[in-house]
């Protein structure tokens, strides 16, 4: 076969995409103290393409008889969008502050990882619709000169609105599941001591429990972990300003965990 020539049922012609993101935000000051403020944001996240290709060549016989193309999956690719609503307010207090956020968001053709019956493999697909709504808390306070606490916890219910309807013709019942690698509640808690140029702060996070595939059969466990960040600020220096000197630990007690659930394929 001649070096350059095309694979039967294995090309797929040229796409474009564009999307409109308007965004708009109101603020108030109600006293000297408290503002609120309301933003809405469309945003956008452009799909994988990566493993499309090796996937669809792998189970190139199951997709024929099913009588999905290769370009039937390329056309399937889109844009995500998502509609994004925030409603916030911050009090400003004698040396501590506190930021409540309330947030709603619809996403629209979500790329998902589904297994598919019908050609009996698992890949992705840009036809997920999915809403997250929950709310955020930050607080801080400097108790002592040079010493400020902070922390912050959210919750957020992030799941599909609709079934997933497959190139194949399966229907992939996950209404109402947590799309995935999304946890419900995440939290952390930490303090910034500084003296003179130097500046330590250890942390705590704590992620909630995930799903690693969007029927939410595979559970993923909530983890702890502690961070430390040390930090060093040489200032009025012969060929600068300042230069910043800094020292990352992260996960001190060596909590065993999985940090990034991955889904190509």
């Amino acid at each position: 076969k001649d070096q350059g020539a095309e694979a039967a049922g294995l090309s797929a012609d040229g796409s474009t995409s564009s999307e409109w993101l308007p965004y708009a935000a109101l603020g108030y000051d109600l006293t000297d103290r408290l503002n609120i403020r309301l933003a809405y944001g469309r945003n956008h996240a452009g799909a994988w393409q990566g493993p499309l290709y090796s996937v669809f060549k792998a189970s190139q016989a199951a997709f024929t008889k099913a009588g999905v193309t290769l370009q039937d999956l390329w056309d399937d690719v889109k844009l995500e969008t998502s509609d994004n609503l925030d409603l916030g307010a911050r009090y400003q207090g004698d040396g501590w502050s506190v930021r409540p956020t309330l947030f709603y968001a619809r996403f629209h053709d979500k790329q998902v990882l589904g297994y598919d019956p019908a050609v009996n493999t698992a890949y992705l697909q840009s036809d997920g619709q999915a809403r997250s709504m929950g709310a955020e808390l930050e607080a801080d306070c400097s108790p002592l000169a040079g010493l400020t606490l902070f922390g912050s916890a959210s919750y957020n219910r992030f799941t599909f609105t609709e079934d997933l309807q497959t190139k194949a013709g399966s229907t992939l019942d996950i209404e109402g599941n947590q799309v995935t690698d999304a946890p419900e509640w995440l939290a952390k808690v930490g303090l910034t001591y500084a003296l003179g140029g130097f500046s330590v702060t250890p942390l705590y996070r704590y992620v909630g429990a995930r799903y690693g595939d969007v029927a939410n059969n595979q559970r993923v466990d909530a983890y702890h972990v502690v961070d430390l960040y040390l930090k060093y600020v040489f200032g009025d220096l012969p060929w600068g300003k300042e230069v910043t000197v800094g020292l990352t630990l992260l996960n001190l007690f060596g909590e065993e965990y999985v940090s990034i659930i991955k889904n190509d394929q």
